[in-house]
């Protein structure tokens, strides 16, 4: 029997976990997968006609990622070319809302008060477990799991001010 086995490269489990995150959104294109160039740069898109959206989602999604001597640059693509925001300044809980209304992962935005009137935005996410093929050899399948807040922790901006967080039952 003879079997080819790879190995998914890093690169490859991180637009997995972007492409798993937004699968569910219909208003979001993406593609099947990753474009590897033999220069070390890897990309994909993100695409859809709500130009809010996507300016959101440019604003809390990391635009390149540095993994050793690989560089993954996402580009963002509104189809009806609608950019008329200034991309720059702090992410809000008004783009995780934008960026996220519409994907089944998403709750909502919460923002509490807390002793010297300090605003704390948190962008809450269903209680789910994104999984997907990824040679993980820990599994018996080979899947990686990750909790959906979880996920995205990983894939924004260090720079955003909003805390992820997961719903609790009772909120449910």
């Amino acid at each position: 029997m003879s079997t080819n086995l790879k190995l998914s490269a890093p690169w490859v489990t991180y637009f997995k976990m972007v492409c798993n995150l937004l699968s569910g959104d219909p208003e979001i294109r993406m593609p099947k997968t990753i474009t590897e160039g033999e220069d070390g740069k890897c990309s994909f898109w993100i695409e859809s006609t709500n130009a809010t959206k996507i300016i959101a989602l440019s604003k809390i999604l990391k635009n390149e990622i540095q993994m050793g001597n690989i560089t993954i640059t996402i580009s963002f693509r509104c189809i009806n070319d609608d950019f008329g925001v200034d991309l720059q300044g702090d992410v809000t809980g008004a783009d995780y809302t934008n960026a996220f209304t519409g994907n089944p992962l998403f709750s909502k935005v919460v923002t509490e008060i807390f002793p010297g009137d300090a605003k704390v935005y948190y962008a809450v996410f269903k209680r789910e477990i994104i999984s997907f093929f990824n040679d993980d050899m820990t599994d018996y399948h080979a899947n990686a799991h990750f909790i959906v807040a979880d996920l995205v922790k990983q894939v924004i901006n260090e720079s955003t001010t909003v805390n992820v967080c997961t719903e609790y039952e009772e909120e449910e």
